[in-house]
């Protein structure tokens, strides 16, 4: 038996400069400015990087309808990918795009960047036993009970978690000033069950863990909801 145990995201704000208002951050459209790593441990390849920020910027679409996005195959077109890794998490925009980029993501009618770093990206296996008591009670005619039968079913699950710590930062692009960064560490796992009604099983083969693309939907959409409101 196998299954994806997870839970809401959440995301944690950091920083918003008080000019950050909805108002203020539809009158343009954000650019959706790619996922960097802090260090080549953090396992991301050019391909999962851009999966997350693809869904990052149709994740944004959807949640802010009414918010411009430039979405990353067209950042990509106009002003280029940024490199995969970066030491920090300061400078995140200079380090990405040069000012003649940052330029023409402006001619394009971006008014913000919104660039993602993964902090760590951490994978580890484990294994659970726990055991649920069934009782089924026999009654007479009369509606007495007279007998109970009881079943117990133990279970050994093996689970592979995966926990990605990851900032997201948004940068106005007429200044290049960081005017608002959103954290969010979060852990998802597959699993896998063995069941037996006479003693816990042996544990079965760990299952390969989560995608860092998958675990990564759920954080982007955390981060997104922490965007201003009012």
């Amino acid at each position: 038996m196998g299954a994806c145990m997870f839970s809401c995201a959440s995301a944690t704000l950091q920083l918003q400069d008080p000019s950050v208002t909805k108002a203020a951050i539809q009158s343009g459209s954000i650019a959706i400015g790619g996922v960097l790593q802090a260090g080549s441990g953090c396992g991301l390849t050019s391909s999962t990087r851009n999966l997350i920020a693809g869904d990052l910027g149709k994740t944004m679409a959807r949640k802010r309808r009414k918010q411009g996005v430039m979405g990353w195959d067209t950042v990509k077109r106009i002003a280029g990918a940024p490199s995969l890794s970066s030491g920090g998490s300061s400078n995140l925009l200079s380090r990405s795009f040069s000012s003649s980029d940052r330029a023409k993501l402006r001619m394009g009618g971006a008014k913000y960047v919104l660039i993602s770093l993964v902090k760590s990206n951490d994978v580890w296996e484990d294994v659970s036993e726990s055991c649920y008591h069934d009782t089924e009670e026999i009654r007479d005619r009369d509606g007495n009970v007279i007998s109970c039968i009881t079943t117990t079913t133990y279970t050994t699950t093996s689970s592979t978690n995966r926990r990605i710590n990851a900032e997201y930062h948004l940068y106005d692009l007429s200044n290049g000033g960081k005017v608002w960064v959103t954290t969010s560490n979060y852990r998802e796992a597959n699993s896998r069950s063995n069941c037996s009604e006479y003693h816990y099983p042996r544990p079965p083969q760990h299952p390969s863990p989560p995608s860092i693309d998958d675990v990564m939907k759920n954080m982007s959409a955390a981060a997104i909801r922490k965007l201003p409101k009012k």
